[in-house]
């Protein structure tokens, strides 16, 4: 990370919804960290350090995570299994049984 030299009109101000937002959409759009540090006016490091915290950088992009597996109780037959999410609510078994059909 290039150092600009530049004081920041706000190096502590907290982060706001909307920043994260212009963030978050102007990184995955292809922009580099100098470019949205300018246009937040916040420091390079600042940037690298929110995207962190966004999950952008070191970690998974929100649509390409996979919820965890979840113990729940089928609908249909009361017993446990895994659910892949909140869609899954019926066990293989009912699922594939004459009464779903």
């Amino acid at each position: 990370m290039a150092c600009t030299g530049r004081k920041q009109a706000m190096p502590y101000a907290r982060w706001t919804v909307a920043m994260d937002r212009i963030i978050w959409t102007s990184y995955y759009a292809g922009n580099t960290v100098i470019e949205i540090a300018l246009v937040l006016d916040r420091s390079e490091a600042a940037i690298v350090s929110r995207l962190r915290v966004l999950k952008a950088v070191g970690g998974p992009r929100p649509e390409d995570e996979m919820p965890a597996p979840t113990l729940r109780k089928c609908l249909c037959c009361l017993r446990p299994f895994q659910s892949e999410g909140w869609h899954n609510r019926l066990c293989h078994s009912c699922k594939n049984g004459a009464a779903f059909s």
